[in-house]
């Protein structure tokens, strides 16, 4: 009996194989880069032109794109500097932040 199962299990995924004529493609992509902080605007067009808009051709296909910012300042940040970046992060519904 457990003869049987594997070879029907073997069976199962050349038929899949076959019947597209291909093996099964990748279903994930991710990436992850670092930007010019000084401008970071025409990378992240390039980006939403030549990944996220190629991705999306594909129907059903869900992009989730998440900006992850790390300053160190060379001496502590100033009060007004975090009570604004604070404000500002609450305002433009940062899912978390924070200064250390």
């Amino acid at each position: 009996m457990g003869g049987g199962s594997t070879a029907g299990e073997g069976r199962l995924r050349r038929d899949r194989g076959q019947a597209r004529g291909k093996q099964p493609g990748p279903r994930g992509f991710f990436g992850v880069i670092t930007l010019d902080a000084t401008h970071p605007g025409l990378q992240i067009s390039q980006i939403a032109q030549a990944i996220i808009a190629e991705l999306s051709r594909v129907g059903g296909t869900k992009v989730t794109l998440k900006l992850d910012i790390d300053a160190e300042a060379p001496a502590d940040f100033p009060s007004d500097v975090v009570d604004v970046v604070n404000a500002n992060a609450k305002t433009l519904k940062f899912e978390q932040s924070g200064f250390s």
